[in-house]
């Protein structure tokens, strides 16, 4: 009698999605990926970033080319315009940054005080319902955690050789990176298509182009949302004369890298300040009315312009981005979120399956 094979769900849709040697080497490169950020994130972290910039600054290399440039003096230029901008940013920006920090670790006990005044007010109005000790207790949270993140940011800050010796490192490496990641951008290129890609890599091509779009697309716009939604941020805070507008100007652009969670976290700090210098008062009202401006613009304005294809994914997919990839790689993984959980909607979506009759034949 001739043996019968038993169907297997399992193993026809292993030989289906596994089965190809385009599907092997993409799950490959996944794992491979995964495992080297996994346990040696704190090695690539430079090469991490100098890719960030090289993506960045890509559009501006094509630009001068297209004007006649060279390939090499295109690159030239855009690394010194990156030079002089990171340089002449630091050299004028840190130094503020740094001393209003400084002014406002020391001023802990003033904003404790409002904190307290705050929460005896709305214990009063409710009536007492908040408790005895609920001011003094909210008053002593907000000190306890000011005082947390002070101490993370002088311990990892220009306070011990090891931490300037990586800071100037990374200063001087990361710009050298990326000016050869642009320069021999397209030798790389075929050296991986010839050595490292299988004789059959059609299906391939469309996950690698849509990798480097939205990888491209989405650094661009972080970047540009970071400076709009910062830089007007602080003219808004100079203009209400409002105390560590530098300082909460870069937290405030900064905290757009974490979609949703970064603006509710920022606000926190901008109310309380806001509140210690002004109370209930109109300045504090009009201080308010502006930054939520700013927030409903940059969500429902400035991030569908800059980010079309991240709008595509519901908010609860980024939002788990955001704590799965943060939790594996931490900065990177937040940073990345929104590509890479692009990226997996594409791979689900164009992963390289064989036809069924090609199982059949099998």
């Amino acid at each position: 009698m001739p043996s019968t094979v038993t169907p297997s769900p399992v193993r026809d849709w292993l030989s289906r999605h596994l089965g190809g040697a385009e599907a092997l080497f993409l799950l490959f490169i996944v794992v491979v990926s995964v495992l080297l950020i996994e346990f040696s994130s704190a090695i690539l972290a430079p090469l991490l970033a100098s890719l960030v910039l090289a993506f960045l600054l890509q559009r501006m290399v094509d630009l001068l080319e297209s004007t006649g440039c060279t390939h090499g003096l295109a690159v030239g230029l855009t690394t010194l315009l990156l030079l002089i901008l990171l340089y002449g940013s630091l050299l004028i920006m840190a130094p503020v940054v740094w001393e209003q920090f400084g002014a406002l670790y020391d001023s802990l006990p003033r904003l404790k005080g409002a904190v307290v005044q705050l929460v005896e007010a709305l214990d009063k109005s409710l009536g007492g319902s908040l408790g005895k000790n609920a001011a003094a207790q909210a008053g002593e949270f907000i000190q306890q955690e000011f005082r947390r993140v002070g101490s993370t940011m002088l311990s990892s800050g220009f306070t011990t050789l090891s931490n300037i010796a990586s800071v100037l490192i990374y200063l001087f490496l990361v710009p050298l990176m990326s000016y050869f990641l642009l320069k021999d951008r397209e030798q790389m290129m075929t050296w991986f298509r010839i050595h490292l890609l299988p004789d059959h890599n059609e299906r391939l091509a469309p996950i690698w182009q849509e990798l480097k779009q939205q990888m491209g697309n989405y650094v661009e716009g972080k970047f540009t949302e970071i400076l709009i939604v910062g830089g007007i941020s602080y003219a808004v805070f100079v203009v209400n004369r409002l105390d560590y507008a530098a300082l909460l100007a870069v937290a405030v652009g900064l905290s757009v890298v974490i979609p949703y969670v970064g603006a509710a976290i920022v606000t926190i700090p901008v109310l309380l300040i806001s509140y210690a210098q002004w109370g209930l008062s109109a300045p504090f009202f009009y201080l308010c009315g502006a930054y939520f401006l700013i927030q409903i613009l940059d969500g429902n304005l400035l991030v569908p312009l800059l980010f079309s294809d991240a709008v595509s994914l519901h908010p609860v997919v980024i939002i788990m981005a955001v704590v799965v990839f943060g939790h594996l790689w931490g900065f990177w993984g937040v940073f990345f979120a929104i590509p890479l959980a692009t990226l997996c909607k594409t791979l689900l979506n164009t992963w390289p399956s064989l036809p069924l009759p090609a199982l059949q034949d099998r």
